[in-house]
């Protein structure tokens, strides 16, 4: 398989951003003290208070910080990983390149559009634009046929598709809870 220059390209520019921003999530902490603070539903929220996140809620600043860390100690790597064997023209690079860009792509839209606006918006924009553009054109780069032919008879497709089924089951049950329970009160 070819590789696709661009979307190398792009993912070389994903790696510093990403670190800039997971690495920034992560250690820059600051001083400050967690407040309450009530919400235009009349919630009462606690505000992390310092920090990057420090105008997120504790809740939300927490889950963040633990994504920072995921994405410093596996996404990055896997992204570089991806892009070194892609280079190389391999089925799997090209498809741990494609998914390390999907990782992205739903990362910093989640931090573009979900987290209060703090230094790194910028950055998590483009990350975002980035991971969005080169996700596509990894895709439209794939070779359906030819992942279908790699694809052996002893793959354990029943096995993955129970699991993303209870997946999706328990994420619409935890999201229709937070929807249809407030309205009720």
């Amino acid at each position: 398989m070819k590789p696709n220059n661009i979307v190398i390209r792009l993912a070389l520019i994903i790696v510093p951003l990403a670190l800039l921003a997971s690495g920034g999530g992560i250690f820059w902490q600051g001083t400050g003290e967690s407040y309450p603070f009530d919400t235009l539903r009349g919630e009462t929220v606690m505000i992390r208070g310092h920090g990057l996140y420090r105008y997120d809620t504790v809740l939300s600043s927490s889950q963040e910080v633990a994504q920072d860390v995921v994405t410093l100690l596996i996404g990055i790597p896997l992204l570089i990983t991806g892009i070194l064997l892609s280079h190389k023209g391999t089925l799997r690079g090209q498809l741990l390149l494609t998914g390390a860009l999907g990782y992205f792509l739903y990362t910093y839209g989640g931090m573009s559009f979900l987290t209060a606006f703090n230094p790194f918006f910028l950055v998590y924009v483009a990350l975002f634009s980035l991971s969005l553009f080169g996700f596509i054109l990894a895709m439209m780069n794939l070779d359906v046929d030819e992942v279908v032919r790699q694809i052996s008879d002893g793959f354990p497709r029943r096995a993955i598709s129970i699991y993303f089924i209870a997946i999706a089951v328990f994420l619409s049950l935890a999201w229709l809870g937070l929807v249809t329970v407030p309205s009720l009160m």
